[in-house]
């Protein structure tokens, strides 16, 4: 009887012990669980911070590379431009050289009308100067 009664209380005792450590397991269960929770949350919460950064980064990008795109285009009117005025001083290079040259072939032509008169005025100085020199003979 008196092992009877030992072993009731020691069964008693026994099954307060499970209960307290069922007690326990569930406490540290809801604990994990919460704590998991919480990780799952920051996780999120990092994962959506990430996404609003790397789209303000693509945003970003987009616009640079539209100011890129610009200042191509800029550039290639420039270098149009600056061929275009390139051109239009070459083409009154030419006009100006071509000028030139008929001034050249026109003072050529004079000089080469005035050269003919001088040896014909030179020839007929030499008549003028046989036929006095006759005369005076």
């Amino acid at each position: 009887s008196q092992l009877k009664e030992q072993a009731d209380r020691d069964g008693k005792r026994t099954a307060a012990e499970l209960q307290s450590l069922r007690d326990h397991l569930a406490s540290c269960d809801a604990s994990k669980d919460a704590e998991l929770q919480n990780l799952r949350d920051h996780l999120t919460s990092c994962s959506a911070s990430k996404d609003v950064e790397l789209q303000s980064l693509r945003d970003e990008l987009r616009e640079l590379e539209a100011v890129a795109v610009g200042a191509r285009s800029e550039k290639q009117d420039l270098d149009n431009d600056n061929l275009r005025d390139f051109t239009v001083q070459e083409d009154g290079i030419k006009a100006d050289l071509a000028i030139c040259q008929q001034n050249l072939t026109s003072t050529k032509s004079t000089l080469s009308e005035k050269i003919e008169e001088c040896s014909q005025l030179k020839e007929q100085a030499e008549r003028d100067g046989e036929r006095t020199a006759a005369e005076l003979q």
